[in-house]
């Protein structure tokens, strides 16, 4: 007989490693089927907005309409969390990047169609003109002949630094009377989001493709650095970053009752 129980008490302790492992095999597919979503989501819509930027700019001069756009999107989302956490799932940035040339000079060959480069971080975007912030026409890889220059200057990302800072909390509370018993679990979410993009302007050789020049010193330069913080989007119930969120961050609970 303690034979037969002690069989029984081993079945039962393999089962539950048994079924925890296959949980969180499970979670961990989930997390990253979802990423793997995210990032082809962010990817199509990174090209849909670059073309939509090239081909409704107008510069207003009557030279042309449409302009030349390179977009880089990068987007912050919450997936399955294997670790618990009552609905604080697990951030992942995806990113993506698009070029695209939509312009139509209408009064002269030698007019350069504008040059934007556009970064979007979550709900945040930021546009820059190439050609009038970063490299001018003098310094530009064509001259007005559309002849090649010797030597020209270009615009260099360097790095990207993504900085985070979480906080989590949550709370389960049981209440018993004579009639029901109430579980109520909450959570509290806030999350810092501070992305730093670094650039350079770099002189190049085009005959020496190791050439570098700095003309602006070798310093590297913040081009844009925004404090973001972590809401819940009203119309979709998706977690999102933006610079006018706010520190509040994400409150969730949920309350069920068993009666008696």
């Amino acid at each position: 007989m303690g034979l037969m129980h002690n069989r029984k008490g081993q079945a039962v302790v393999e089962m539950a490693i048994f079924g925890g492992l296959i949980l969180f095999l499970l979670g961990t597919l989930v997390s990253f089927l979802q990423q793997g979503n995210d990032q082809q989501y962010v990817a199509m819509e990174t090209f849909r907005r670059t073309l939509e930027k090239a081909c409704n700019y107008v510069e207003g001069t009557g030279m042309g309409a449409g302009a030349s756009v390179q977009y880089t999107n990068f987007q912050m989302r919450h997936n399955a969390d294997v670790s618990g956490g009552y609905k604080k799932g697990n951030p992942s940035l995806s990113s993506g990047s698009a070029s695209v040339f939509w312009a139509v000079p209408k009064l002269d060959k030698a007019i350069k169609p504008q040059t934007l480069i556009v970064f979007k971080m979550n709900e945040n975007e930021n546009t820059y003109n190439y050609r009038t912030e970063f490299v001018d026409d003098a310094h530009d890889k064509y001259d007005e002949n559309g002849v090649p220059r010797q030597k020209y200057w270009t615009f260099q990302i360097v790095n990207i630094d993504t900085k985070s800072n979480t906080q989590f909390s949550e709370k389960t509370v049981k209440e018993e009377d004579g009639k029901a018993i109430t579980n109520t679990k909450t959570s509290t979410l806030n999350h810092e989001f501070t992305p730093a993009i670094k650039y350079n302007i770099v002189e190049r050789d085009k005959d020496d493709e190791a050439y570098r020049g700095y003309p602006n010193g070798e310093d590297v330069k913040t081009l844009w650095a925004p404090v973001q913080y972590v809401y819940r989007d009203s119309s979709d119930g998706q977690y999102k970053y933006s610079e006018s969120a706010g520190e509040a961050g994400v409150a969730r609970g949920k309350v069920w009752k068993t009666n008696f």
